[in-house]
């Protein structure tokens, strides 16, 4: 009887937070992480994936693909100067994707928001978190926080699909992802 009621709360609480995990979210809402402010994707049917201290992420799952947005912070050392960080952020993605099948991948060395950036994209394929779907297609940025030379931020958006490449209908949403992101100054800093 005991093992039946403790393999209950555990059903019930793992419900539960899936349920949190998957709350739906006001098309263009205001977010903070650290010190980053930035704008949920306006279209309707996305949902609120995760929230940590570190991550926030969002998904929608549409015909044919499953669509992400995220925004991550990492720490990381501080480097004497900007070509040494972008090429760190560079290895670090490249690590990240190591486990999967390349098809094409882009990385420059921008300047975006005043702070210097990896932006990079890509398609590839192998990921078994979806298998559904044969290509993960994402573009994204890796940027030092201006504000702490020790801190990154990630914002990504990515879909899955069976499509290679971003469907003419993902530009505008992605795009305006992106440019909605702003740094802000955090709080002792």
């Amino acid at each position: 009887m005991n093992r039946l009621m403790v393999i209950v709360l555990i059903v019930a609480c793992a419900n539960a937070v899936l349920a949190q995990e998957q709350a739906s979210i006001n098309p263009a809402g205001i977010y903070h992480l650290g010190g980053v402010t930035f704008v949920s994707p306006k279209q309707p049917g996305w949902v609120l994936l995760q929230s940590s201290e570190s991550l926030i992420a969002f998904q929608k799952r549409a015909e044919g693909e499953v669509l992400n947005a995220s925004v991550k912070t990492i720490s990381t050392k501080v480097f004497d100067n900007d070509n040494d960080l972008l090429a760190s952020l560079e290895a670090l993605k490249v690590e990240e994707l190591s486990k999967l099948k390349k098809v094409s991948v882009h990385f420059n060395y921008v300047r975006f928001k005043a702070s210097p950036c990896v932006q990079y994209d890509g398609i590839f394929t192998g990921d078994t978190s979806a298998p559904n779907f044969e290509y993960l297609n994402f573009k994204g940025y890796l940027c030092r926080y201006p504000e702490n030379k020790g801190l990154v931020v990630q914002i990504e958006f990515s879909n899955h699909s069976n499509r290679r490449g971003f469907s003419e209908n993902l530009i505008d949403p992605s795009n305006g992802f992106f440019e909605k992101m702003a740094f802000s100054k955090v709080a002792g800093q």
